[in-house]
């Protein structure tokens, strides 16, 4: 039973609930309000977040009717034996928060693999990173590139042969007798 040490910590913050809030309570209009609003929008919640975290499984059906039992011993100590149905409501609430938050588990999972197998890295990694470590670590080398790259001609200028001291254009019969040379 691997499942229930998983689901120790929901029980513990739904017994909370269920035994501490009605110790603030005083009057009956604040009953009713902890009943029908507050304790059933706390085990949505617990549940859905469970359902969230860990995937569907037989065993995690034992918080949902955990909880509802759990909420018996309340309705004798704090309310009356009409409030016995909602042990099976806050049951059928939690249950239905789990099935909520496992598919929206589910389509978080989902989302997070198909992010992560269409750009064929894990999900937080992103390409600006690994451009950065291509960079020259040496600023002489980046400038030396840059003015290599300014230095070159453009244009027209560009496809006719230039000498080896400048950048000027050679004419045709200096380039005739300087491949002669070679």
């Amino acid at each position: 039973m691997q499942a229930f040490p998983k689901m120790l910590p929901y029980f513990f913050i739904s017994a909370l609930a269920f035994y501490l809030f009605p110790l603030f309570v005083f009057d009956a209009r604040n009953n009713i309000f902890l009943l029908l609003l507050i304790l059933p929008i706390i085990c949505i919640l617990l549940t859905c977040f469970f359902g969230i975290l860990n995937r569907f499984s037989l065993a995690h059906l034992l918080l949902p009717i955990g909880i509802g039992i759990m909420f018996l011993p309340s309705v004798f100590l704090f309310y009356n034996p009409t409030a016995l149905l909602y042990g099976a409501i806050f049951a059928a609430l939690s249950g239905l928060g789990m099935l909520l938050g496992n598919i929206i588990g589910y389509l978080m999972r989902r989302l997070s693999r198909s992010t992560r197998h269409s750009t064929g890295k894990p999900a937080g990694k992103t390409s600006s990173g690994n451009r950065a470590s291509k960079r020259p670590s040496n600023s002489k080398a980046v400038s030396k590139a840059a003015s290599k790259a300014a230095s070159k001609p453009t244009g027209k200028a560009a496809s006719k042969p230039t000498s080896k001291t400048g950048n000027k254009p050679v004419s045709k019969s200096a380039s005739k007798s300087s491949s002669k040379k070679k």
